[in-house]
């Protein structure tokens, strides 16, 4: 147990150096203030500690916050039950009505009443017959 947490430790600070060093953001502004403030070293560094504390703090707190929404979101299996169905009926939904909302308020192209019944008719019986389907695959 002492040796993986060893492990973790000195790994965690490798990657933390690394990650300090390859980002001058992460010390040029101490440095930058350090010098327009004349602060002394002592100051300088207890201020960048501080702040990398913050730093690594706030990144754990965003990194609780996802993985406790994660765990909550993946509670909410009951919604992948009926999702695929669901997005079925709104699509179909969506060009049925985008149909009708053609067929009044483009009347010149479709200006024979008949013509209007009959792709009326055609379009609410490929509704049904889609919502049939998905009864079906659902049982």
């Amino acid at each position: 147990m002492m040796n993986e947490l060893l492990l973790l430790s000195l790994t965690a600070a490798s990657l933390g150096f690394i990650h300090t060093a390859l980002g001058p953001d992460h010390y040029l502004p101490f440095i930058v203030l350090s010098k327009a403030r004349n602060w002394s070293v002592p100051k300088t560094m207890w201020i960048t500690f501080i702040s990398g504390v913050g730093h690594v703090g706030g990144s754990v707190v965003i990194g609780i916050v996802g993985i406790a929404l994660g765990i909550s979101l993946n509670k909410l299996t009951f919604i992948e039950e009926f999702r695929g169905d669901m997005v079925a009926l709104l699509l179909i939904a969506f060009g049925l009505i985008y149909s009708v909302y053609g067929f009044y308020k483009f009347p010149k192209i479709f200006r024979y009443k008949e013509i209007r019944q009959v792709l009326m008719s055609a379009i609410l019986q490929e509704f049904i017959k889609a919502i049939n389907r998905i009864g079906q695959a659902e049982g």
